[in-house]
């Protein structure tokens, strides 16, 4: 057995199938603090729909209670990969029914599919990138060889993560990535899909406000796309270094990096991309008070509007500060309203909840105070429901006891507000 047990030792442990040396070193492996190894435990038995597994209860006694708190989890993550057995028959029953997919091309047409809705539909994304996860566990090595199962099994993975961090969903998404990245290591080194996976990575990092791990990340695929001479693909990591720079707070260099990414693009190729890095230049402009500037390129790109409705949303988004920034409080409240509505429809409340903060800073100007006070209750009602990174949850205590204390002005409103729009999923 390699230092990392393999989902094949898993499975032959459950199945009773692996022998005693190597069922010690598996048992004293998961009672280390391998992260990666019990993600990909618990992760796996919650995409199949079972429950979480609760370690056997032992008489009290004394000794060390970190070493005792290692055997419960090793205990605990023991008796979770029992169910794998079942699993694993289910999964060949499907495929004796025909109920299943053809291989890992079957795997890699959901993926697609799945990154199709990556604008469009974020929990159509997150269906798809399930039922490619579960497709590409019923693969059996023997067939693919265990290398390229690992790459496959990876990308699923990978795509699962990035789609829960879409969604919102930052914890599921960091489970996700780490299990990817673990499947990386036991595949076949393929350089482009490190890069692949750690673009996900550095975005989820970013969506943690941990911005300088991002763009540390973000560089690394920036170079090796530039070594490998896929210009596309460096445009891209430009493009995303632009996005965590501004939350670093410099939407100055920002601007310069998307600009930078936008000359390697090729906009045929990749419309989406193109729009996306003209709405961030914009987005860059606004966080730098360039309203006037960021107003005119608005008009410049209106005709450029994407089909996909999530895009168009973020762009509407966009405009209502735009016209909140230039003086038009009505009509930038107007569409910030319509705009969180269907964020809520979507169930995408994070961003609604950070929109509902835009509102309420328009709700003070117009001198609308107790409007604006319970809609900062709702959106901080909101934030506490989620799961948010710390540094973002920081920022809505400050806001709690400001409303506490009757303290609420515009300036704490943006600023807040600002905050939280940086940590949003792009």
């Amino acid at each position: 057995m390699n230092s990392h047990p393999s989902l094949a030792d898993f499975e032959a442990f459950a199945r009773g199938e692996l022998a005693t040396p190597e069922v010690r070193q598996l048992v004293g492996h998961l009672m280390t603090s391998c992260t990666d190894c019990r993600a990909l435990a618990s992760n796996v038995f919650r995409l199949h729909g079972q429950p979480g597994p609760t370690p056997p209860a032992r008489p009290e006694r004394g000794g060390n209670r970190r070493e005792e708190a290692a055997i419960d989890r090793a205990f605990a993550t023991a008796r979770a990969m029992a169910v794998s057995a079942a699993v694993a028959r289910e999964c060949q029953h499907d495929r004796r029914r025909g109920r299943r997919g053809r291989g890992l091309e079957a795997v890699e047409r959901l993926l697609d599919r799945a990154w199709e809705l990556r604008y469009e539909d974020p929990p159509g994304m997150i269906r798809l990138a399930e039922r490619a996860v579960r497709e590409a566990l019923q693969l059996e090595a023997c067939e693919h060889g265990e290398k390229l199962l690992a790459d496959c099994r990876a990308r699923a993975y990978g795509v699962l993560g990035n789609a829960y961090r879409v969604a919102d969903r930052l914890e599921e998404a960091t489970g996700a990535l780490g299990i990817a990245e673990g499947l990386r290591r036991q595949g076949t080194g393929d350089e482009s899909l490190f890069a692949w996976l750690s673009s996900f990575r550095a975005s989820l990092h970013a969506a943690r406000r941990e911005c300088d791990v991002a763009i540390s990340l973000i560089r690394r695929v920036f170079e090796i796309h530039v070594r490998r001479g896929e210009r596309q693909l460096a445009g891209r990591a430009l493009i995303s270094q632009a996005v965590f720079t501004c939350g670093a707070g410099q939407p100055e260099e920002a601007a310069r990096l998307c600009d930078a990414g936008l000359e390697l693009i090729d906009r045929e190729a990749e419309p989406g991309l193109h729009f996306i890095a003209l709405h961030n230049k914009l987005s860059f402009l606004v966080e730098g008070d360039r309203i006037e500037e960021a107003y005119r390129g608005l008009r410049e790109i209106r005709a450029l509007w994407p089909s996909e409705s999530l895009n168009q949303l973020r762009l509407a988004w966009l405009e209502g500060r735009i016209q909140a920034g230039r003086g038009d409080l009505p009509g930038g409240r107007e569409i910030l309203a319509a705009v969180r509505a269907e964020f809520e429809r979507r169930q995408l409340l994070y961003h609604a909840a950070v929109i509902a903060l835009d509102l309420a800073a328009i709700e003070l100007k117009l001198l609308r105070s107790e409007e604006a006070q319970r809609t900062i209750v709702g959106a901080l009602e909101v934030f506490t429901s989620l799961r948010i990174p710390r540094e973002a949850l920081a920022a809505t205590v400050l806001l709690h006891q400001a409303v506490e204390q009757g303290a609420i002005c515009v300036a704490l409103l943006e600023r807040v507000s600002d905050r939280l729009r940086k940590a949003a999923p792009q």
